[in-house]
């Protein structure tokens, strides 16, 4: 991190800093960098959260690894230099300009000019401190730096970041009252920036009960509800929104839904949740448990709490329509229980009990899985892309997702990223891709011979040697450490090209390619993908290597024969099956 300072800083007083122009989500932006910070301010009992306000245009142009960079310095300050309360990161529409050009909701054109501003409850800054806090090698005092370490100049070069960015950084603070450190940034906006508002659909008609301990939060979620249309009482904590559910039912006019904050004090999200469920005059009241980040809700309350849905916040809008969508409206997902087809055979142990989610944008394939899957006694749901998938997984609990690569909206790849990043205990996600097998058998032929126990020696060692790369590869890039993330993606390229795994080679040469250029800010894309091809192709050899691998062929040949089922069939069902069982 040091070093990564050291470097920005020589390249920008060299004026050799370059900035790239990427479409991006504001949203993705934001969490990624709160997801960064949540473990430490977790750790030190400090509340997280971030807040948008509805008028931000959140598809935008331009270079969202260096916004992110400034973000997560103000952040990381913010959180190292507060030991209670909370650090708020605020977006808000810039009205004005320093050259007094009037912006309607923060747009001029097809610009966006916002404001971004971090609060924290922390030490705060003196006078003198202040006027020269972005000074390079400068920190608040000599006691600081011995306490908290830092180079003293993140904030230098958050200003020059910002200069690149047409914007302007400040701060306001005083000792001991915490400090709200400020900036403003221009970006272009993408050509279908608000074009998602519209297509929103209306929710149904609902009385909300709202249950947080934390005013700030209730007050926006609130807001958000209501400019849904929908009819939002608030409480402050479990007692008192028990005495609105009783009121409500002795009025006649029930809540619909109950949006329950996990860390409440006195009787917390999951008591008041169980209450409601368990008394005959309100367990019809659906259920929305809330969560902050850095405080996920551990996999065991998922599974046995009665919940309809859970949701993190601070919640955006589109993901809390989509959530309310599901828990109000119509379910959202075609739910197949497994048939008992007649058969002679005993039913596989445990497999009812799996609960699966297959992503599939094409509907053929999606009938043939769902197909194989009720031969193997499995439950299903089905969605047409990535973005269905997340909608899913915040509203259900799923053990597999058989997720395809290539689906448009949002593709496996980027969904699977994203299902590793929002949840704690993310569930098994089985890649399937149109392409043809991950590994070059022959050519692993070509160098072992014809011997098969080299052949599987020779394999095995390249798994075990790709279990220890692709950690120090996350390692690197975790570390911005670009010569390090060249050198493992080099010797992991090597090995797969030697061993015939060829799908995973071009991820892993952009990755070698980002190493050497230095710029790792679609680094972690990158390395998800190869992540994800490398559990490809260490699903292909353990089913190819499999001890009684010729025993099933003959098996599945047999019942072919006696015209059970299709051959094709018969291989599809033993594929899917080994990769359910792995």
């Amino acid at each position: 991190s040091i070093l990564n300072d050291i470097l920005d800083f020589s390249k920008i007083e060299a004026g050799k800093l370059e900035f790239e122009n990427l479409e991006f989500d504001l949203d993705e932006v934001i969490n990624g960098a709160l997801s960064v910070l949540a473990l430490e301010a977790r750790a030190k009992g400090l509340e997280l959260r971030s807040e948008i306000d509805p008028k931000v245009c959140t598809g935008l142009c331009g270079d969202p690894g260096r916004l992110r960079q400034v973000l997560t310095n103000l952040l990381n300050n913010a959180v190292k230099f507060t030991e209670q309360g909370e650090v708020v990161l605020r977006v808000l529409p810039q009205e004005e300009t320093s050259s007094a050009v009037s912006l309607i909701d923060g747009i001029s054109g097809s610009q966006a000019a916002l404001r971004f501003e971090v609060k924290d409850t922390g030490i705060g800054l003196s006078e003198d401190a202040r006027g020269q806090i972005f000074e390079a090698f400068n920190q608040a005092d000599q006691s600081t730096t011995r306490r908290y370490g830092g180079t003293g100049l993140g904030l230098t070069i958050s200003q020059q970041l910002v200069k690149m960015m047409h914007g302007e950084i400040g701060v306001e603070s005083e000792l001991g009252k915490g400090s709200l450190f400020w900036f403003t940034a221009r970006f272009e906006k993408q050509a279908a920036g608000q074009a998602a508002l519209a297509k929103q659909k209306p929710l149904p008609p609902g009385r909300v009960l709202l249950a947080d301990g934390n005013a700030t939060d209730r007050e926006i979620l609130r807001a958000e509800l209501t400019a849904l249309g929908m009819r939002c009482t608030s409480a402050a904590s479990g007692e008192e929104a028990l005495q609105f559910l009783c009121g409500a039912i002795a009025d006649e006019d029930p809540y619909a839904l109950a949006m329950i904050d996990m860390q409440m004090p006195g009787m917390n999200g999951v008591e008041l949740a169980r209450t409601i469920k368990n008394d005959h005059l309100t367990k019809g009241t659906r259920v929305i448990m809330l969560s902050s980040v850095g405080h996920p809700i551990d996999a065991n309350t998922r599974k046995n709490a009665d919940i309809d849905a859970f949701l993190v916040k601070p919640a955006k809008q589109p993901h809390l329509q989509e959530c309310l969508a599901s828990v109000l409206g119509p379910a959202p997902l075609r739910r197949t229980k497994a048939k008992n087809h007649a058969s002679s055979e005993a039913p596989q142990h445990g497999v009812h009990d799996t609960r699966i989610l297959v992503a599939e944008d094409n509907e053929v394939n999606r009938h043939v899985m769902l197909l194989l899957l009720e031969d193997l006694g499995y439950t299903a749901d089905m969605v047409a892309n990535g973005k269905e998938a997340l909608a899913a997984l915040r509203h259900h609990s799923y053990d597999i997702i058989l997720m395809d690569c290539q689906m448009p909206e949002m593709d496996g790849y980027e969904a699977s990223r994203t299902i590793r990043r929002e949840f704690d205990r993310p569930p098994r996600i089985i890649a399937m891709t149109a392409h043809n097998a991950p590994v070059d058998l022959q050519r692993l032929r070509d160098v072992c011979g014809d011997a098969p126990g080299t052949m599987r020696r020779l394999a095995d060692l390249y798994l075990e040697q790709g279990a220890e790369l692709l950690p120090a590869m996350e390692v690197a890039i975790r570390n911005n450490d670009a010569k390090d993330l060249s050198s493992i993606a080099h010797r992991f390229r090597g090995a797969s090209l030697s061993c015939g795994s060829n799908s995973i080679v071009p991820f892993l040469n952009e990755l070698e390619q980002l190493g050497n250029s230095g710029d790792l800010a679609v680094a972690s894309v990158l390395y998800e993908k190869a992540s994800l091809e490398f559990a490809r192709i260490r699903s292909f050899f353990e089913s190819h290597f499999q001890n009684n691998e010729h025993a099933l062929e003959e098996e599945t040949l047999a019942q072919a024969c006696k015209g059970k089922i299709p051959l094709r069939r018969a291989r599809q069902q033993r594929a899917l099956r080994d990769s359910l069982a792995t």
